[in-house]
């Protein structure tokens, strides 16, 4: 952080960039502000049930770890991983998941990981209006 406020104090980073990263960050932000009020679990269109309990409970559990955690983690169920280190996270911390704030944490990773995506893949990419190839597919093998 003061190597950033080191360049932009020393003229080395452009104020151009400053701006769109800070444009980029509110509009993410205001996504994520978005998402999380529409499509809340308490909201008629992110209705709870008994199915998304299920990583509420599995991110609250107290039991030890055992062979069935694992399988029930990551066989049993698409995508349990995470509610593993959520259960981490909670012996840790301390901290009470609810179905509010994993919602919450769950939001942020995807849409995080959307933002990684578009960065790494440029611009350009993700609106389809050029690749290193001038626009043509690349041959087929």
């Amino acid at each position: 952080m003061n190597r950033l406020v080191a360049a932009i104090r020393n003229g080395r980073l452009p104020w151009r960039k400053v701006v769109l990263v800070t444009i980029v960050l509110a509009i993410w932000c205001a996504i994520v502000w978005r998402v999380v009020v529409v499509f809340n679990p308490s909201t008629m269109l992110g209705v709870f049930s008994s199915d998304s309990a299920i990583p509420v409970l599995m991110s609250n559990e107290d039991r030890p770890i055992t062979i069935f955690n694992l399988y029930y983690y990551g066989a049993g169920r698409w995508g349990g991983w995470p509610f593993l280190f959520a259960q981490m996270a909670r012996r840790i911390t301390g901290y009470r998941w609810t179905d509010q704030s994993l919602f919450f944490a769950q939001a942020v990773w995807v849409l995080l990981g959307a933002m990684i995506i578009a960065g790494v893949a440029g611009v350009r990419q993700l609106l389809g209006s050029g690749s290193s190839s001038g626009g043509k597919p690349p041959p087929l093998p």
